[in-house]
């Protein structure tokens, strides 16, 4: 077995004007995470909220991806994922878990 960290992200369903993103913008981040970290498994959609810095409770949609990666690359990828998910779904703030892991399939 192997030191892994599995990252556990959400991606918005729709920007903060509620234009949902295409099929087509999910399938190229997709492609971008198989590229990153040689896979990734979709949980599926998602609803929570969270509080705004004004206080506000706000709702959201999003897609569950999960990506398991060596130790040592962990920063690296997340620092990617966030940068990514920032620019090309025109987010503020990302949300990117890590968790340590083992696996045998690496």
């Amino acid at each position: 077995m192997r030191d892994t960290t599995r990252l556990e992200l959400l991606v918005p369903l729709a920007d903060n004007d509620t234009v949902p993103f295409s099929d087509a913008a999910f399938a190229a981040f997709e492609d971008f995470l198989v590229q990153l970290a040689g896979g990734f498994t979709r949980r599926g959609d998602v609803e929570g909220a969270w509080r705004a810095p004004d206080g506000r409770v706000m709702r959201d949609r999003s897609r569950s991806y999960a990506v398991t990666v060596p130790e040592h690359l962990t920063d690296r990828v997340a620092s990617s994922i966030d940068h990514y998910v920032r620019r090309q779904f025109r987010q503020q703030a990302t949300f990117v878990e890590t968790l340590p892991a083992r696996a045998v399939a690496f």
